[in-house]
């Protein structure tokens, strides 16, 4: 795979996640069902294990279990 098309997918992924995002925060039905909150602390939790074993460095599943039980991760800045 050609480094641009993973550059282009990337910008692609960012703006489609912005664009979720958006949506997610200016609706309080969707930020506060716990189904849809599972699934998108899934979501981050996932990015941010990609993003760590892309810099060659080990994902830290303590970290994302402690996340998950206080609620929080995706949802902390609303």
């Amino acid at each position: 795979m050609d480094v641009q098309l993973l550059k282009n997918l990337a910008r692609h992924q960012a703006w489609a996640d912005r664009e979720h995002w958006r949506v997610i925060h200016e609706n309080d039905r969707l930020s506060s069902d716990p189904d849809i909150r599972q699934r998108l602390n899934h979501m981050v939790t996932a990015y941010e294990m990609l993003q760590t074993l892309a810099r060659g460095e080990t994902p830290d599943s303590a970290a994302k279990k402690e996340r998950e039980s206080k609620s929080e991760g995706c949802f902390s800045g609303k």
